[in-house]
């Protein structure tokens, strides 16, 4: 893939799961507008996004800049767990940050274990030369 539609398709992809953790926390800042069907939708947004981003991390090149993105969004799904936690807002909010939380750790070691994967490959080929 060529690195600047690699690091657009990347960027792109951090955005949207960022809009959708901006999306999370302004309904679940009033209560009365938050309630299941928004709470279903951020979930399915998010597992598909996961879906699609580990398929594009196993394939990138610029494992770097997508950890870096992949670790800004674990940061924000972990400050808003964190909050839910430790004041005990609404069950629906706890149950879907807790979610979130596990799938950008998923995205986190997706992108780990591409890294890991892509050092191997350097090294095999290193040494057979």
């Amino acid at each position: 893939m060529n690195k600047y539609v690699d690091f657009v398709v990347g960027s792109t992809l951090s955005v949207f799961i960022f809009l959708i953790w901006y999306f999370k926390s302004l309904f679940s800042a009033t209560p009365n507008n938050f309630y299941f069907g928004i709470a279903a939708l951020i979930l399915f947004n998010l597992t598909i996004l996961t879906k699609i981003y580990c398929t594009y991390l196993s394939k990138t090149n610029l494992v770097l800049a997508n950890s870096v993105l992949v670790f800004f969004l674990l940061c924000c799904w972990f400050s808003t767990t964190k909050t839910s936690f430790t004041y005990n807002y609404y069950l629906s909010d706890t149950i879907i940050n807790f979610l979130c939380f596990i799938l950008a750790i998923i995205q986190f070691l997706c992108i780990i274990s591409n890294g890991v994967n892509k050092i191997k490959n350097n090294n095999k080929n290193r040494s057979s030369l």
